[in-house]
């Protein structure tokens, strides 16, 4: 096992506000299934695009584990990394720095793993950190267009926030406010 990611990664009170709005599931949890679908792209690709120049390179089998099968690959003499590049971040508009650690530590994967994100991203560690980023983003502005056409339709309200923080903590305030876990818990029963 490796680990990657090790510096971390830090959300706003107000990012985990919009992610509650929008997740079942943990920060953590998502961002790892995120590293998980990465690396699954990462291997399907490799196999998809190599592993019949690999089968011909081997004189009468191959191995049957995705270990021996990804340093194969990388090991043929016509290999080239995809280098996949990572969008630009997308910028959030906060009032206050991030302050909560979702993964302290980083994760750890299998060592092959990490060749095959190796071998297809330029940098694995930044499209993790760019799906996290753009995770947040989409929720922030979700749960902001869905509470501003709310508000909007309430006749008691006079004025809205304009920025995003400022409207998220103002309706995440409000007795009619409920988060997934609560609108989950709430149409099953």
């Amino acid at each position: 096992m490796v680990q990657i990611c090790s510096t971390g990664f830090k959300i706003s009170s107000i990012d985990q506000i919009a992610l509650n709005n929008d997740l079942l599931i943990t920060p953590y949890q998502w961002a790892r299934d995120a590293l998980y679908g990465m690396i699954n792209k990462a291997y399907k690709t490799l196999y998809r695009d190599w592993f019949s120049k690999f089968k011909t390179s081997q004189e009468e089998s191959v191995p049957a584990n995705k270990a021996s099968i990804i340093a194969g690959i990388i090991a043929l003499p016509d290999f080239k990394p995809y280098n996949y590049q990572t969008p630009a971040l997308p910028e959030i508009d906060r009032k206050t720095e991030p302050e909560i650690e979702i993964w302290t530590g980083g994760f750890q994967i299998e060592s092959f793993e990490k060749a095959a994100l190796e071998a297809f991203y330029e940098d694995f560690e930044g499209m993790i950190r760019y799906f996290m980023q753009n995770k947040i983003f989409m929720c922030r502005q979700r749960m902001t267009e869905d509470w501003e056409k709310k508000l909007i339709a309430d006749t008691s309200i006079t004025s809205i926030p304009v920025k995003q923080d400022d409207l998220i903590a103002l309706v995440s305030q409000r007795s009619d406010c409920k988060l997934r876990a609560a609108r989950e818990t709430k149409s099953a029963s």
